[in-house]
């Protein structure tokens, strides 16, 4: 059975997570690639029907990174608070059966201090505020992008209708860009689509 539409249908419309205040150090790609990932899964990850997975190296967000299908640009801008420090925002999304990739990147002004630990507090915030989540276990660690710093969350949570949740969240910035990848959805799926995701992502040529 399909979960009920969230929001309610008499609910504001506005853009989740898009209009969040804009911290001193930019950290809105977090907020962004966690809000959009939890809003879609509670509109059925449980449900989608997707393809054999498709293993490929592919091109997609400035990154070359192996997926199990191909990518589709989805349609986000930034709050227009944060638009004047922000040159390029893109989000690229796969579906499985059972788990959501999300891949972010946001392109920054020289204007803005940019840092990978403000976009992973962007994700904590994001998911330990989004409503219906319970039981939210959190842990960090570091971890490299080739060669260069990188933090993965992991994260454990109920939704209701679809209970027990996991995510799996690479971060990482270079110079004026910051990038996350999330695996978010069915633990057991999760984790197995992450054990080969993250570790292959590489920054494109």
């Amino acid at each position: 059975m399909s979960a009920p539409p969230f929001p309610p249908p008499d609910a504001p419309k506005k853009k989740p997570g898009l209009a969040w205040p804009v911290r001193v150090i930019v950290g809105i790609v977090g907020l962004i690639a966690v809000v959009s990932g939890v809003n879609q899964v509670r509109h059925g990850i449980g449900e989608i029907k997707g393809s054999s997975l498709d293993w490929q190296r592919r091109a997609v967000a400035g990154l070359s990174v192996e997926l199990p299908g191909a990518p589709v640009k989805e349609d986000i801008q930034p709050a227009a608070e944060a638009a004047p420090r922000v040159k390029l925002m893109e989000m690229h999304g796969v579906k499985t059966n059972g788990a959501l990739i999300k891949i972010t990147h946001v392109a920054y002004t020289d204007a803005a201090k940019v840092s990978m630990d403000a976009e992973l507090e962007g994700g904590k915030e994001a998911l330990s505020a989004s409503p219906g989540i319970d039981k939210l276990k959190m842990s960090v660690v570091e971890t490299q992008v080739q060669n260069g710093p990188a933090k993965t969350m992991s994260a454990d949570y109920t939704l209701p209708n679809f209970g027990e949740q996991h995510s799996e969240s690479l971060y990482f910035s270079r110079g004026q860009e910051s990038w996350v990848v999330v695996v978010m959805g069915v633990p057991a799926v999760v984790k197995e689509i992450a054990q080969r995701l993250l570790p292959s992502v590489q920054i494109a040529p």
